[in-house]
């Protein structure tokens, strides 16, 4: 009986696990955005860049850049649309806007970006 309950049991705990990340309907809830910002000559990464996923004047997510210039930002898919940017500010005077893309994916590595052309 207990290897009947675990054969029944255990693809069904496995099942759920892999489809944690979608909604009722099949859709993936979040999506997750990396890359990795550079410089536009020597293409060296650069750190301590705002990276940031607006629409308007609302941010829906936002972090810096790392020492090795990457970032990870997750987002709710039925919150963005084709109307938000990817926005990169160095807190001084320079920023880069860029359409949104990747929408339903589960992840959307933009690789690098390049900053300071």
């Amino acid at each position: 009986m207990k290897k009947l309950v675990v054969g029944i049991l255990l693809p069904f705990l496995l099942l759920t696990a892999c489809v944690k990340s979608l909604d009722k309907e099949g859709v993936v809830e979040t999506t997750i955005y990396t890359g990795r910002v550079v410089h536009g000559t020597s293409g060296i990464p650069v750190a301590n860049v705002k990276v940031m996923i607006i629409s308007g004047s609302r941010i829906y997510a936002n972090m810096s850049t790392g020492d090795d210039g990457r970032f990870e930002l997750s987002v709710k898919y039925r919150e963005v649309t084709k109307d938000h940017y990817i926005l990169l500010e160095d807190g001084v005077h320079l920023s880069k806007k860029s359409k949104l893309k990747g929408f339903g994916m589960p992840v959307y590595d933009f690789r690098d970006i390049i900053f300071y052309e």
